[in-house]
């Protein structure tokens, strides 16, 4: 059918292993999605950080669509990302509104460490009859220990022209002010259509440990410099945030665990948050909360919560 929603996928990567990159986008055809926009660069305040990744990247990229029959947008910028996450992230949204069809189409956000495992048969006919503008899909998070955590996040967005990435890389807006993604206990967000049937593999802790140590030292930088809006969500508090902590735990539906959203805090109230969050994992199925608190393992989540987040990342 002429009217059947295109998906365009909009991919930020640098300095990925090559055969991730060409993993995630050949499984883009199971969607199946039609164009795919990728773009390089590393981060101002990423250290050591160039514009362009290694050859051997682009060319899995183009292999991939090429096997794929995906068609490619591909953008090299001429320096690193002065404005961070924010900058590369609403550069993707702008080249891909020269791809979509505006307001018609669906854009779907993904990482090189993602790749999709499964989707629902009537996908494109739940966006197309879809009454709002954002979709929760389920992310599927395995751990080198065996485990594996599942959560709803939205990376499935409607192609609205002009949506950009505001404050921080997690908040996108659109041009007459909606929030389609954002802190759920602060913003008023758009409401999402469940489309968690569709499911993605998220491989973050298999990442080779020079690129996750890489990652981390960016984050303590970005936050360091106050590099992103983060205005503390304690009430009453105006200071600016520079950590995000789980905060107000939920058991997950079948009992195995906890999950919790995010919140943004200031050094004044970190301490707080961190102590509230251990006493509320203080539980006989987690004996050990402190250090699982410690180790960032906080959520065991064997199915989906409404409104559990995922941890903030590059």
């Amino acid at each position: 059918m002429t009217d059947r929603p295109r998906i365009v996928a909009l991919l930020a990567w640098y300095d990925e292993d090559p055969a991730w990159l060409e993993r995630a986008i050949t499984a883009l055809a199971k969607v199946p999605v039609n164009h795919l926009v990728a773009i390089d660069g590393a981060y101002s305040l990423w250290n050591r950080g160039r514009p362009r990744s290694g050859l051997s990247q682009y060319e899995a990229i183009h292999r991939a669509c090429w096997k794929t029959h995906i068609g490619l947008t591909l953008h090299t910028p001429e320096t690193t990302w002065a404005g961070n996450e924010c900058e590369k992230r609403s550069k993707l949204f702008e080249l891909g509104d020269q791809e979509a069809r505006a307001n018609q189409d669906w854009f779907l956000v993904l990482d090189a460490d993602e790749f999709i495992t499964d989707v629902p048969d009537d996908l494109h006919d739940q966006l197309k009859t879809s009454v709002f503008d954002v979709a929760n899909v389920t992310f599927s998070e395995p751990h080198p220990s065996g485990r594996r955590r599942d959560y709803p996040i939205p990376i499935l967005f409607r192609a609205i022209p002009g949506i950009h990435v505001v404050g921080n890389h997690f908040t996108y807006q659109t041009p007459d002010g909606r929030l389609l993604w954002g802190n759920v206990l602060t913003d008023h967000l758009e409401p999402r259509l469940d489309l968690t049937g569709l499911r993605l593999d998220h491989m973050t802790e298999f990442r080779h440990e020079d690129r996750r140590t890489a990652a981390k030292t960016y984050y303590r930088v970005r936050d360091d410099t106050n590099a992103e809006d983060f205005e503390c969500n304690m009430d009453g508090c105006t200071n600016h945030a520079k950590h995000t902590l789980p905060y107000k735990w939920k058991r997950v539906p079948d009992g195995e665990g906890f999950a919790a959203n995010w919140c943004a805090v200031c050094p004044d109230h970190r301490d707080h948050v961190a102590a509230e969050g251990i006493a509320q994992l203080i539980d006989p199925a987690e004996p050990n909360a402190a250090e699982l608190y410690a180790r960032k393992q906080w959520v065991v989540m064997p199915g989906a919560i409404v409104d559990a987040a995922m941890e903030p990342s590059a």
